[in-house]
């Protein structure tokens, strides 16, 4: 296997909250503030997409600085303390996340730059589009439908749905065969049962050998979570007499970045620049 990259561990959290849209105006953005992120973490302001990113924040801090945040939250008189200090579900946050926030969570894996954000969320390019189109008002067909609206916004949409056709191309339209193409990628999975075609009970119960390393455990609890997030996986060993398993408890990005060398990085990215869900 190649060597781990070089992660960028040297960002400051001023930094690494920044780098994620929704936590820009955030306590914590411009000068760190275990307190003050996590009371305005509990607060109204944060949508879905923010709240994600925080929980983010929140394992990065705890793995740097040791916080105890459900201590913390306590100490600040904060309520509904599990709901705010929750593991962050990476899972769960792709299936919210736009671009830019895939971007910034790619960032920090070590790879900037392989997930560009929308055209449409950068300000630079939205006026790029708008000088070189115009805003008069138009209406054209698409494969997908009608786009209707200012020229410059119509010509955006187009550009993002061809870009997305394109990136989404890696993938065989059959879900059954995206996911052995998926698997493949993994160079620690490489002779595993059930990966073509793909079959997870056939896979399960190899990943369940404590045999097993953790780059694989961590490439495995990967692909059970695109093929069903939603699964309670451990339960699904215990069915298949699999019931001290630990290969399959919930993915957790952060564990897999530390044991992950560049190649099984490279694979959890392609994914997460198209993602696809079965």
């Amino acid at each position: 296997m190649k060597p781990t990259p070089p992660r960028p561990q040297s960002l400051s959290m001023e930094q690494l909250v920044q780098s994620f849209p929704t936590l820009s105006r955030a306590p914590g953005a411009e000068a760190w503030s275990p307190e003050a992120f996590l009371e305005w973490l509990a607060g109204p302001a944060p949508g879905s997409g923010a709240r994600h990113a925080g929980r983010f924040i929140l394992e990065v801090a705890t793995r740097r600085y040791g916080t105890d945040w459900a201590r913390l939250a306590r100490a600040e008189g904060i309520s509904e303390v599990e709901r705010v200090v929750a593991p962050f579900s990476f899972f769960d946050a792709m299936g919210v996340w736009d671009r830019a926030h895939v971007a910034a969570l790619v960032a920090w894996m070590g790879s900037p730059g392989a997930v560009k954000p929308s055209v449409l969320d950068s300000p630079e390019r939205r006026d790029e589009l708008r000088s070189f189109h115009g805003d008069e008002e138009v209406t054209e067909a698409t494969e997908k439908g009608t786009l209707s609206g200012e020229k410059w916004l119509v010509a955006g949409w187009r550009l993002e749905m061809q870009q997305q056709a394109e990136r989404s191309s890696r993938w065989p339209k059959d879900r059954t065969l995206a996911m052995s193409v998926l698997a493949r990628s993994f160079p620690s999975l490489a002779g595993a049962p059930g990966l073509e075609p793909w079959n997870v009970d056939a896979f399960l119960p190899w990943l369940c050998s404590p045999e097993r390393e953790a780059t694989a455990v961590h490439a495995g609890r990967f692909l059970l979570g695109v093929w069903n997030p939603s699964t309670a996986w451990q339960e699904v060993a215990a069915e298949l007499g699999l019931s001290q398993c630990t290969g399959v408890r919930p993915f957790n990005l952060i564990e897999a970045v530390e044991s992950w060398d560049g190649e099984h990085l490279a694979a959890a990215v392609a994914w997460m620049d198209a993602p696809f869900w079965p």
